[in-house]
């Protein structure tokens, strides 16, 4: 064969799954790392990369929801890195955007319908409280104008 050109091997399926899981899996732990850094660098470049790979990973359900836990310190409205904050927050909007479209390749159908319903309660939830304190604000906006 010629010296110069790169040695290709064709694997099983199987072989190519344990390849992709284990590359999954070590990218998802390195930019995990990054996010729960404390160095600025590292955190700001974990975002960076994940925001230029959302479309493509992550891909399983799992690490998925590992890096919505992760997310939730770095999007805390008290924080001191504002810029930290808008970019988890950025991410997380994009995240959930995949995850909504199906790029999330690993999840079941009967997953992402529970999880669709949850997140309707949740918003129903989140709308009664906002009439109930717009509610109260006119209550007390009645109050001061009698």
């Amino acid at each position: 064969g010629d010296d110069t050109s790169p040695a290709y091997q064709e694997i099983s399926h199987a072989d190519f799954i344990n390849l992709y899981n284990s590359w999954h899996s070590i990218l998802g732990k390195s930019l995990i790392g990054c996010l729960e850094s404390t160095e600025y660098m590292h955190t700001r470049t974990g975002l960076v990369v994940l925001s230029r790979l959302v479309e493509v990973f992550p891909t399983r359900p799992g690490l998925g929801n590992r890096l919505f836990k992760t997310l939730e310190p770095l999007q805390d409205e008290n924080s001191d890195r504002p810029d930290i904050r808008a970019a988890a927050n950025a991410y997380c909007t994009m995240l959930t955007k995949a995850r909504a479209e199906g790029k999330w390749k690993e999840e079941d159908a009967s997953v992402a319908k529970e999880r669709a319903e949850k997140e309707q309660a949740a918003a129903e939830q989140r709308k009664k409280k906002l009439e109930e304190q717009f509610q109260e604000l006119q209550r007390d906006s009645e109050k001061i104008t009698e």
